[in-house]
């Protein structure tokens, strides 16, 4: 785990095994993060919403993941977070309303955070298609 430190922030960084991402040296990205983020003092959201997207069947074993990254977000930073498991059965429905539903949560001062932990590739026209 890779901890970020940006003003009052603290990011834990979960590692990843994909093949088509660089290896970033955990001191590059400190010093790159500071550049870009001067320090700022307090909070800048009034409240944090998080939803993680996973899909009820689990081909590629991201449960456990999604459940680490849960407990950063609820336990380590106080965010709003909820789990999501996207139906086998008519899944565009579903997540097109639970998005709908999760957005309404957007005010001026807050963050929303989408997760997803799945697969996915571009569709014909440039689009993301998310698949089990």
């Amino acid at each position: 785990m890779i901890l970020l430190e940006m003003g009052s922030f603290v990011f834990h960084l979960l590692p990843t095994t994909h093949p088509s991402l660089p290896s970033i040296p955990a001191s590059n990205l400190q010093a790159a993060a500071k550049a870009a983020w001067p320090k700022q003092e307090g909070n800048r959201y009034s409240r944090v919403c998080v939803i993680l997207l996973s899909w009820v069947t689990d081909d590629l074993g991201v449960a456990s993941e999604v459940q680490r990254l849960r407990h950063v977000f609820e336990d380590m930073y106080q965010f709003q977070v909820e789990v999501y498991q996207i139906p086998d059965e008519k899944p565009d429905r579903a997540l097109k309303g639970r998005i709908l539903e999760f957005l309404s949560n957007d005010q001026d001062s807050s963050l929303l955070i989408f997760y997803y932990a799945g697969h996915a590739k571009r569709g014909q026209n440039g689009e993301p298609l998310w698949f089990p």
